[in-house]
């Protein structure tokens, strides 16, 4: 059901943006934080808000687009409060390290938001994700990065990618712990982008 998968979509990308916060941050860095990740949720989720749609179809959207080589897919679910995917049924080394690393972050997030409901949801781990000119998937699909202005962006919800999920909950806490030293109105207007080696994880080590 509707309520169901997107359940656990919104607390999904919650524990991704708001993952936790702490005593470092002030009550106004605090509400404009949340406000942020209530409307990126909005805006990432405003498709399946008004489309209903089941865990039938979760699994035609995911054996459909599977089935194209390109694509790197895997199927999660929690149940009963337990975490699982299908990654056991490749031999795929990328799936079953994302499918790890994903569930490691799964584990925690349970563990602090307990789901009062089953969900079931998919989640692509690669840059980019092939999806037929003539087909219309029928539940959303996480993806790490999405052609905003493509016909299905609407089908695909942003999230970080597996190689930095796992550790974001820690890198996360440096982060607050930090941003007093550092506030905002301090910082000038740039951006720096640290590019990582397509050969391995990104960790707080390296």
């Amino acid at each position: 059901m509707l309520k169901t998968s997107l359940y656990l979509i919104v607390i999904f990308l919650v524990g991704l943006f708001i993952f936790k916060f702490t005593n470092n941050n002030s009550a106004n860095n605090r509400i404009t934080l949340q406000n942020w990740a209530k409307n990126k949720i909005l805006s990432e989720t405003a498709y399946f808000q008004s489309h209903h749609f089941s865990k039938k179809d979760v699994d035609k959207t995911y054996n459909d687009l599977s089935a194209i080589n390109d694509n790197m897919l895997i199927r999660f679910q929690i149940v009963d409060g337990k975490v699982s995917s299908n990654a056991t049924d490749t031999s795929n080394p990328h799936i079953i390290k994302a499918s790890n690393s994903f569930h490691k972050f799964f584990d925690h997030l349970v563990k602090q938001y307990p789901l009062d409901q089953n969900v079931y949801f998919i989640i692509s781990i690669s840059d980019t994700l092939s999806i037929p000119d003539n087909y219309t998937p029928t539940a959303p699909i996480i993806v790490p990065s999405k052609y905003t202005n493509s016909p299905y962006a609407q089908f695909l919800l942003l999230a970080p990618h597996y190689k930095t999920v796992s550790e974001w909950p820690k890198i996360y806490d440096d982060i607050l712990a930090t941003n007093p030293h550092y506030p905002w109105e301090h910082k000038v207007e740039k951006a720096f982008w640290r590019g990582g080696f397509t050969t391995s994880s990104l960790t707080r080590s390296n």
